[in-house]
């Protein structure tokens, strides 16, 4: 009958293939179902992960904006800060200049 392919079981039915190639069969299916949990636990993970990942970019990206915010206020009162030492400079050599005039005068 094993030339026919057709074997008998431990429980003495008949089969269509051997028995080695049986358990084999059953222990694929048992790999390949413990694959497909792994790959669930994985795909959670990843989620998790990226989930994770995404709060945390949007949180770096508010604090970059708050910086590049606090920097442009800083530039823009540097600017200022200077445009006012220069009206400073400028009034001091006028008044500098008006000094010069009144001692020429008064010589």
């Amino acid at each position: 009958m094993e030339n026919l392919g057709l074997f008998f079981d431990e429980n003495n039915e008949l089969r269509i293939i051997d028995p080695d190639k049986a358990e084999e069969a059953k222990q694929l299916v048992s790999e390949a179902l413990s694959f497909v949990k792994d790959n669930e636990s994985f795909i959670v993970t990843a989620k998790q992960i990226l989930t994770f990942l995404t709060a945390t970019s949007k949180q770096v990206e508010f604090e970059k904006r708050a910086l590049w915010g606090t920097r442009i206020q800083h530039d823009v009162a540097d600017t200022l800060a200077n445009a006012e030492l220069a009206k400073l400079d400028a009034q001091i050599s006028e008044e500098k200049e008006y000094v010069a005039q009144l001692e020429r005068f008064l010589r």
